[in-house]
């Protein structure tokens, strides 16, 4: 009795490891599908990337400026007595700016004033007895050479009004010299000078600029000379503004020395510019082969920039990549993709690294 419940006993705990035992490999294997199939992803679209012919850009720096800009000096010397504007005032042509002391122009304008009236008082005297003595000449009364020395002093007299009419005018000029007006209309962008300066003649005073039309002058290196011509068109980005596109104006035949450079000019034509702004320029030089990528492609995580690669098995891999240029939605990729490799282009928010496309 003692002997058989001894061995049903054994037999039971036999029994119970062994279903212990299917239970805990039906377990591990359940849990593992769960992992598998936890790594599965779907609703992704892929792409296979390919090399296209692409514009080939040559980049050059540069600074905006304004097409026209009048830099406005001294005729005279004098101490300046007033400024009407300042730094970044709008100015029409014509107006006064400043003025410079003018007391010995205005003395000399009056001397010419009555030196003209003189003038003119003494034409009409001579005149007058130019036709005296001219009736008394048809009535044989006068001889010819008292004839001949009223018409000399007639004319001496038309000589020096007519001398003293062009002092009156030289000195009215020489007095404008000291209202400085504005050439053009535009931008005061430099203020040089201030009240009780004394200025002298070719000294600075004012730059005026045309905010009607800009252009960005770039420096090119001097082995892209012959790729570049007149009337071209050019990708221009400059600070905080929106890429444009401008035309190539004029190309500066020398070049720096030093720098082994030449200024190629943009038209930029009107808009929100001002003089001083860096900006880039990009000229179309030919065309390359490179991949390009959707934007939707790109994955930044953190300082990364990369995009998810999927093998021919479907695993996911997360790769950085070093961009290039943008061409409209598409951005060219300079390194970390090679021609035929398939990329997750839609969907990259539900990708990861070591996730498998479902049906890839």
């Amino acid at each position: 009795m003692i002997k058989n419940s001894r061995f049903f006993l054994f037999y039971s705990i036999i029994f119970l490891l062994f279903l212990s035992s299917i239970f805990f490999i039906s377990g591990c294997s359940s849990s593992h599908n769960g992992k598998i199939e936890s790594k599965t992803i779907s609703g992704v679209k892929l792409q296979t990337v390919s090399e296209t012919d692409l514009p080939k850009y040559l980049e050059a720096t540069g600074t905006v400026k304004a097409k026209i800009i009048s830099v406005i000096t001294s005729k005279v010397m004098g101490t300046i007595t007033s400024i009407n504007v300042k730094d970044g005032d709008m100015v029409s042509q014509g107006q006064v700016l400043l003025t410079i002391y003018d007391q010995d122009a205005s003395e000399r304008v009056r001397q010419a004033e009555k030196n003209l009236d003189a003038a003119k008082l003494n034409m009409s005297l001579s005149n007058a007895t130019y036709m005296r003595y001219k009736a008394l000449y048809d009535e044989k009364a006068l001889s010819q050479q008292e004839m001949d020395q009223i018409t000399t002093e007639k004319e001496l007299a038309q000589t020096n009004y007519e001398r003293a009419k062009a002092a009156l005018e030289e000195a009215k000029i020489m007095r404008s010299f000291y209202t400085v007006t504005s050439p053009i209309s535009g931008i005061v962008s430099s203020k040089k000078v201030d009240v009780g300066t004394t200025a002298m003649p070719g000294m600075p005073l004012l730059d005026v600029e045309n905010t009607s039309s800009f252009e960005l002058d770039a420096n090119v290196d001097s082995k892209y000379s012959q790729d570049l011509k007149i009337g071209s068109i050019v990708k221009v980005r400059i600070d905080s503004l929106p890429e444009i596109e401008g035309k190539i104006s004029e190309i500066v035949p020398s070049v720096d020395p030093m720098s082994r450079s030449f200024v190629v000019k943009v038209d930029l034509g009107p808009g929100n510019f001002r003089s001083g702004m860096y900006g880039k320029a990009y000229f179309n030089i030919g065309t390359k082969r490179a991949i390009t990528i959707p934007e939707s492609a790109i994955v930044r995580k953190g300082g990364l920039i990369g995009v998810y690669v999927v093998d021919d098995k479907g695993l996911v891999n997360y790769r950085v990549v070093k961009l290039g240029e943008k061409y409209g939605e598409k951005v060219e990729v300079l390194s970390g993709l090679s021609n035929g490799e398939k990329i997750i282009v839609e969907g990259t928010e539900n990708a990861f690294d070591g996730a498998i496309v479902k049906g890839s």
